[in-house]
């Protein structure tokens, strides 16, 4: 059970965070947000990006979201 919450706190959390790479204008805004480090932010934006092959914000703006 612990593990399955765990997960599931998880796909939350990088869920929150995609969308917020989505609609924040900057690492440091989505940092105070979520109470993290503006460094831990770029760490999972950037893992965001290599999943979705692409190299920006404005790439991941451009994606048609379904």
């Amino acid at each position: 059970l612990f593990h399955f919450r765990n997960n599931l706190y998880l796909l939350c959390h990088k869920a929150v965070l995609q969308y917020l790479v989505f609609v924040a204008e900057t690492n440091k805004d989505i940092a105070e947000s979520l109470f993290l480090s503006v460094s831990t932010i770029k760490s999972h934006v950037n893992n965001i990006y290599k999943k979705l092959n692409i190299q920006s914000r404005g790439e991941l703006k451009s994606l048609k979201i379904n």
